[in-house]
């Protein structure tokens, strides 16, 4: 951003006269001094000027002790622990309201499949959030999806398909929860009673039910 000058005569003795003050401070060692009251104008000037001339110095703001709706401006003289710590203290601020975009590159970039339930426009918001705007196309927004997620599964889906369909048990519809009520019992009836999760020498259809979920989900991913 390009340095900010007053032109008002006020102004410029009120600058010239705040950075004399800013200078003795900082030449006394003091750890910190509050800045007389000025608008965001002259405010932005002052905080220019002082990082210029003073760079060991911080222009921080504090809530006004005599009016909660205002915010004082504070110079604050920070030893080199002090700065680490501060900055530190900004980058894991930062970070935490980034979090889910850090999780959104690293599934992206080590291609790492990504599971979700009637994600569809769930899968458009994150899209439009993280990637840019959206393409007019539906077609193009499946080729986009595909090649940064090639390994993208829809359970909702899984679970209405002509192989799926009604092997967790008979009238099991597709919502999540009844899903998820489904398959822990049946997790739990295969832990007590292995032998009885049918496999292809037991008369199942040949490669299985888990041949027939692996084959559904690729060709899901492949078609998204």
């Amino acid at each position: 951003r390009a340095p900010r000058e007053g032109s008002r005569s006020q102004d410029v003795a009120f600058i010239e006269e705040t950075m004399k003050k800013v200078g003795t401070f900082a030449a006394s060692g003091d750890a910190e001094m509050k800045l007389p009251s000025a608008n965001k104008f002259l405010a932005l000037i002052l905080r220019q000027k002082i990082n210029e001339q003073f760079p060991r110095l911080v222009v921080e703001k504090r809530p006004s002790a005599g009016n909660p709706h205002w915010e004082d401006r504070w110079v604050v003289n920070l030893s080199e622990d002090q700065r680490k710590a501060r900055e530190e203290g900004a980058r894991r601020r930062i970070l935490s309201h980034i979090g889910f975009r850090r999780m959104w590159t690293m599934l992206r970039e080590h291609r790492r499949p990504a599971i979700f339930h009637n994600g569809f426009f769930d899968l458009l918001f994150m899209c439009a959030a993280f990637e840019g705007p959206l393409p007019h196309r539906l077609e193009t927004f499946k080729a986009a999806v595909a090649a940064q997620f090639p390994n993208l599964f829809d359970t909702k889906i899984l679970a209405e398909s002509a192989e799926l369909s009604g092997l967790l048990g008979k009238g099991v519809r597709s919502s999540l929860p009844e899903l998820s009520t489904a398959v822990a019992a049946r997790l739990r009836h295969s832990e007590v009673q292995p032998a009885a999760v049918p496999d292809a020498a037991a008369g199942a259809p040949e490669g299985g039910e888990a041949e027939a979920a692996s084959e559904v989900s690729f060709s899901l991913a492949e078609g998204f």
